[in-house]
């Protein structure tokens, strides 16, 4: 089920869309982050929307939002900066509700998405999974991603073309102990691997986050 949400970002109202799994009483949750707002990113991306509704399906809360100055949500773009504190009141926000009740955190992003969930996830003890998808290494600076505590996903086409030269062993030496997923034939935009990214992701948070019954 799908719910329309909005929650403050500093002074600005931000609008999300809130995937909510049935008939459970608590759930672990995940933030998700949307591409650069300046190039069309927004949270009805299709790789951002295909990993809500797989999240929802394995019985996660998911919370799609629009940065600041994006859609509905107020304001103007960041530079990076203020998308991630949007990030960080939406993780806030998730851990606020109370039907169901939200019990660890994750938070994933996509291309420049993926950046601001990895300097969200530096600034508060709260999130105990980081998802990178299509990390965009050519164009910043992700050497703090060492930092970043608890378990970490990197799933990457092997023909990113925003990845710059960067083999396995590179990234591992950026990101420090994370798990990474190199998919054959994938490019940046993920055309025709859309699931094949969502069931990693998703298999990622099952293990770090999901409930044992």
């Amino acid at each position: 089920m799908e719910r329309r949400v909005v929650f403050k970002s500093e002074s600005l109202t931000i609008e999300g869309l809130l995937h909510l799994p049935a008939n459970v009483h608590e759930a672990p949750g995940v933030v998700i982050c949307h591409p650069h707002p300046l190039y069309g990113g927004s949270m009805y991306n299709v790789v951002v929307e295909l990993l809500c509704r797989s999240l929802e399906a394995s019985g996660f809360v998911a919370l799609r939002f629009n940065f600041r100055g994006v859609g509905m949500s107020e304001g103007s773009y960041g530079h990076g900066v203020g998308e991630v504190k949007d990030a960080r009141a939406a993780l806030g926000f998730l851990k606020s509700i109370s039907s169901p009740k939200v019990t660890k955190l994750g938070i994933a992003g996509y291309s420049f998405g993926a950046y601001v969930a990895a300097r969200a996830a530096t600034e508060g003890p709260d999130v105990n999974g980081l998802a990178l998808i299509s990390p965009p290494f050519a164009l910043y600076d992700f050497g703090f991603l060492r930092t970043v505590r608890g378990p970490k996903l990197i799933v990457m086409g092997d023909r990113d073309e925003f990845a710059g030269t960067l083999t396995e062993g590179l990234v591992r030496t950026i990101a420090g102990e994370a798990k990474i997923s190199l998919i054959e034939g994938a490019d940046h935009f993920w055309l025709g691997h859309e699931e094949e990214v969502c069931d990693e992701v998703t298999k990622f948070f099952e293990e770090v986050l999901k409930l044992k019954s």
